[in-house]
This record gives C-alpha cells, sequence and structure tokens, in this order.
C-alpha cells in the first residue's frame, strides 16, 4: 500500500513539472508559413456558414515573439503562390465558391530591422486587371511555388 503511494506520488512530481513546461512552450494558435517568406496562413476566428475556421493572411517577421499583423483582403486566401519577390493571393467569398478579389504583395528591401512595413499590397477586382498586373510584373503561377489554404494541425515549438 506504501510503495503504491509512494509511486503514485513520485510520478506525479515527474509528470506536473514536464505538464507546466510542455503547456508553456506549446503555440495552440494554427499556421501555416508560406515558404520562406515572413507571411503565414493563420486560422482566424472566423468561420463559414459549415463552421469551419477561415484562414487569414498575416505577416510577421518572428510569430513566437512578435506575434503576427493582418494584411487586409477582402475576401478568404483560396490559392497562394509565391516566389523570392512576390506574394499572389486568390481571394474567395467567406464560402470558397466566388473569387472576390486577387492580390499582388510585392517584397520590399528594407535596411531597418524593425521596419513594419516590409511589402506592399496592389488588389484587382477583375481577372482581367489581376492577369495584367501579372504580365507587368513578369510573373507567372506556372513558376511560382503554390499552396492552398488548408493549415496542418501540428503543436509549434520553437518555430
Amino acid at each position: 500500500m506504501k510503495k503504491d503511494i509512494i509511486r503514485r506520488l513520485s510520478l506525479m512530481i515527474v509528470l506536473i513539472p514536464i505538464s507546466v513546461f510542455l503547456a508553456a512552450c506549446v503555440d495552440l494558435l494554427q499556421y501555416k508559413r508560406i515558404g520562406d517568406t515572413n507571411f503565414y496562413l493563420v486560422e482566424t476566428m472566423a468561420n463559414s456558414s459549415d463552421g469551419r475556421p477561415l484562414p487569414g493572411l498575416y505577416y510577421s517577421r518572428n510569430p513566437s515573439e512578435k506575434g503576427f499583423s493582418g494584411i487586409s483582403l477582402d475576401g478568404v486566401p483560396y490559392q497562394i503562390f509565391w516566389n523570392n519577390s512576390y506574394i499572389v493571393v486568390v481571394c474567395t467569398d467567406r464560402e470558397g465558391k466566388i473569387i472576390a478579389k486577387y492580390c499582388i504583395i510585392k517584397f520590399l528591401i528594407t535596411s531597418s530591422a524593425d521596419c513594419a512595413d516590409d511589402y506592399e499590397v496592389y488588389e484587382y477586382a477583375t481577372k482581367n486587371e489581376y492577369e495584367k498586373a501579372m504580365c507587368y510584373y513578369g510573373l507567372k503561377p506556372s513558376e511560382m511555388n503554390h499552396t492552398d489554404n488548408r493549415i496542418p494541425w501540428r503543436l509549434h515549438l520553437w518555430d
């Protein structure tokens, strides 16, 4: 009987600090980094009509220390293309049925490490405007990296 109590207490003494340590280190916010850029798809508090959390496009130099700053887009990021200089985002309505907007984000080279605006956002309401801008910037989706708006669930330990 005493051995059983001692064993349980020793197990609790070991497991409680480990649990507290893991809880402090784990970031339960779900996000996916877009390539090697400082842009992330982050699960937001907004939901679609069927209850799915909607992703948003966010920027951060270091999410574990500084958090994220949102990029104002009219719509939900649906398809994302990127290279070393640009991110192209096709946005849909909340239900993912209608293309709402096209965005091209240009990376800026800055000398300050704390510069808040390391990018410029260009928004296009029509596919025709978007295609003209893609030609102007010399961008072809077939030559860019691609991801969709799915955010795989995972624990973020020391990203």
